[in-house]
């Protein structure tokens, strides 16, 4: 019975090794699974019990974006069934929402 518990708790640990290894982090614990893009439909976890989902997601986007890794324009957005929010890309809004910084001026502008 031991030797069933062990190893159920290392598939629970690998689980959890597994899906940190393709999170990527937002900073304070926060983190979203998959790919960090323009184009991102993420759930946030990592949120502690308790605290707002939308003050955190917010703060996981701003830290993306701070960090050059998103475009402002992303959002946040709870499901219907109140299981978590979501960090959206600006891509999510047809791309309009995207908020792309100007070019650099070329040499002797």
């Amino acid at each position: 019975m031991e030797a069933k518990l062990a190893l159920l708790a290392g598939m629970v640990v690998l689980a959890f090794v597994g899906e940190m290894v393709r999170a990527a982090s937002c900073g304070n614990g926060l983190y979203v699974n998959g790919g960090v893009s323009d184009n991102m439909d993420e759930k946030v976890k990592g949120i502690p019990w308790g605290q707002s989902w939308e003050s955190n997601c917010a703060s996981c986007g701003l830290w993306l974006q701070q960090s050059g890794l998103i475009y402002p324009g992303w959002y946040c957005e709870k499901d219907s069934w109140s299981t978590g929010i979501w960090l959206k890309g600006c891509m999510k809004k047809g791309g309009w929402a995207c908020i792309k910084p100007p070019p650099a001026p070329g040499p002797g502008h």
